[in-house]
């Protein structure tokens, strides 16, 4: 008689590390996950307000200073970001002797539809609350080629980071 709650109290134990270690496995895969994210540097409009080119500056990606990547006017780079949190620094530079004008700092959380939206380093600069603008190339469930250079920025659909 005793031997049949020790088997209930063994198949619990084993399903809870079994789901344990499921829970474990997704959590690993979101911490490790790459991410493709396309930073555009062009002038855009969010919110009735437009953000400028940066004529030249640098983004440093979570504060590592050494991949410092030099951005230029109309700039579009496709970086890959591991992990689902990133801080990404945007400093605007005097192209004659590289001293910083003006540094603006945004904390992005990445998600399964990032693909479907570029970040604007204008808008990063600018200190706008949206960063996000669409994609171009993605355009709903699609991918297809881009049919011009021009960003139709509709700014009601655009999520918040």
């Amino acid at each position: 008689m005793s031997q049949a709650p020790m088997r209930i109290r063994r198949f619990i134990i084993r399903t809870v590390l079994i789901l344990l270690l499921i829970v474990l496995g997704m959590a690993m895969y979101n911490i490790g996950r790459e991410y493709s994210v396309l930073l555009d540097n062009g002038t855009v409009t969010i919110d009735g307000r437009e953000y400028p080119v940066i004529a030249y500056g640098s983004l440093i990606i979570d504060g590592d200073e050494r991949k410092a990547i030099d951005i230029w006017e109309d700039d579009r780079l496709l970086q890959k970001l591991v992990g689902t949190s990133h801080t990404l620094r945007v400093l605007v530079l005097d192209e004659d002797d590289d001293s910083a004008q003006k540094t603006a700092e945004r904390k992005i959380e990445m998600d399964f539809d990032t693909r479907e939206w570029m970040i604007s380093l204008a808008a990063i600069a600018g200190e706008s609350e949206r960063i996000l603008i669409p994609n171009p190339i993605y355009i709903g469930e699609q991918e297809t080629a881009p049919l011009d250079d021009e960003i139709q920025d509709d700014a009601d659909g655009i999520p918040e980071f």
